[in-house]
């Protein structure tokens, strides 16, 4: 009669002997699992298909993750205690196999002692990996390459982008690490930021891999199952690509006035040594100009511009029609003075007709003043410059 009752109620209930064998299922149980069968003895998450066992190819009660478990502490300690009173356990999850396939369930239980036998009493069902089977279709559809690695480094989540991008399936890559598919560039990257987002908690970083530029932010997540890192890694390389572009003078091919700006402003934000600014004119671009035509004129700029990033690459910058500002670091002004001689001496060597020059005024920076002033300065001495010559 009991067994009648207890068959046929609402709620599940699982029976284990003290070797926490499964003794008895009642039927919503017997419908979820597949398992159980009569006369037939299996520990507990033999009979559930322990996700544990899977991961660990390991024995009940014998992998790592045991050790940690709650329900199968509580149960210990249950057993030992012989404890009558019941334990509630809410929110429980249980990571198994069922006739449905790998499932996820998040459940409320308790456990008692009853007649030599350890009775989990399981209600509030929740098939959780209905939830997240919907938020892998919605991950999947995204273009940005998403994975989860526990803290072994086995990938045990990738979506399709992933996959698709490093031409992997699913069953090659889940389970194990990086060193069997990336080359050594890419894998070394791969674990030098792993490792950064274990030690710190997260990080965001530029990468390249593919061919491609991504922004990768990876983040240490703590699961029922353990320590482990999301990825999400974004495709930038447009965006890098328009950003350098937007600040490139097209003509000159130098950095233009917002790179300028931007280092000038970081300068100021450091307080870094040694550094001068070197503001430079075309002397007479407008009378080349109106004499020769802007052809002409068109063809001094590009080559004044191919000469400065020839002394000092990625430090000098077209500000102007006939204007360039360079932002140098020098340990002296000797060495500036002789940098700008340089450039002189190869623009006096040109085969350009008319021969170009330049009107230069030399200004270390004074971060005592504003950045304002302290080209202001240097503009001043520029034209100091140009009227001694004219």
């Amino acid at each position: 009669m009991f067994k009648k009752i207890i068959d046929n109620h609402q709620n599940s209930f699982i029976f284990l002997n003290d070797k926490k064998e499964v003794i008895y299922v009642n039927k919503i149980i017997k419908q979820k699992f597949s398992n159980y069968k009569e006369n037939i003895t299996l520990l507990l998450g033999e009979y559930l298909q322990c996700e544990n066992l899977i991961n660990e190819d390991d024995y009940c009660q014998k992998t790592e993750k045991c050790k940690t478990c709650l329900l199968s502490n509580k149960i210990n300690k249950i057993i030992n205690e012989k404890k009558i009173e019941k334990t509630f356990l809410k929110g429980t999850e249980i990571r198994c196999n069922s006739k449905m396939g790998h499932l996820k369930f998040e459940c409320s239980l308790e456990i008692y002692y009853l007649d030599g036998n350890v009775v989990l009493e399981i209600f509030d069902w929740l098939e959780t990996s209905k939830h997240f089977n919907f938020l892998s279709e919605i991950i999947n559809k995204s273009h940005d390459l998403i994975y989860f690695k526990n803290d072994k480094f086995q990938y045990k989540y990738v979506n399709s982008a992933f996959l698709k991008f490093f031409n992997l399936s699913e069953e090659s890559i889940l389970n194990n690490t990086d060193d069997l598919f990336f080359s050594k560039d890419i894998l070394d990257n791969f674990k030098k930021t792993d490792l950064l987002a274990l030690e710190n908690g997260e990080t965001s970083e530029l990468e390249r891999f593919g061919g491609k530029i991504f922004r990768v932010f990876k983040e240490k997540i703590e699961t029922l199952g353990g320590i482990g890192i999301l990825s999400i890694s974004k495709d930038v390389t447009n965006e890098i690509i328009n950003k350098k572009q937007s600040e490139i003078d097209i003509l000159s091919g130098l950095s233009n006035r917002r790179k300028y700006i931007e280092k000038f402003e970081d300068c100021f934000k450091e307080k870094l040594d040694n550094f001068y600014l070197i503001a430079l004119d075309i002397d007479s671009l407008r009378n080349i100009n109106n004499t020769y035509g802007h052809i002409k004129g068109d063809e001094i700029i590009r080559f004044i511009g191919n000469t400065l990033s020839s002394c000092s690459p990625l430090n000098f910058y077209r500000i102007g029609g006939d204007e360039f500002i360079g932002i140098i670091k020098k340990d002296s002004l000797q060495e500036i003075n002789e940098l700008c001689q340089d450039i002189s001496k190869k623009l006096e060597a040109s085969l350009i007709k008319p021969k170009p020059s330049l009107s230069i005024g030399i200004q270390k920076l004074d971060y005592s003043i504003s950045m304002k002033e302290n080209y202001e300065l240097a503009d001043k001495k520029l034209y100091i410059s140009k009227k001694i010559k004219f």
